[in-house]
C-alpha cells in the first residue's frame, strides 16, 4: 500500500508532462548544450533548455504580433 501511494503522488505532481522525441542537427546540439551549461545544467537536461528556447520563440513572436497589429 505504501508503495502505491507513493507513486501516485509522483504522477499527481508531473501529469502535466509529455514526452517527445526530438530529432536536431549536430550544431543544434551544441547550441543547445550551450544553454544548458550557461545555466549550470547537465546534458541530461537538454529538455529545458528546448523549453526555454520554445518561450522565448513564443513571447517574440507574440511581441511582434502586438507591434504590426496594435
Amino acid at each position: 500500500m505504501k508503495n502505491t501511494k507513493k507513486k501516485q503522488k509522483k504522477r499527481q505532481y508531473k501529469s502535466n508532462l509529455r514526452r517527445h522525441n526530438c530529432i536536431f542537427t549536430a550544431q543544434t546540439e551544441g547550441h543547445l548544450l550551450e544553454i544548458c551549461a550557461y545555466n549550470g545544467w547537465s546534458e541530461k537536461d537538454i529538455g529545458r533548455a528546448i523549453d526555454v528556447v520554445t518561450k522565448a520563440y513564443r513571447v517574440r513572436r507574440s511581441t511582434a504580433w502586438r507591434e504590426k497589429y496594435e
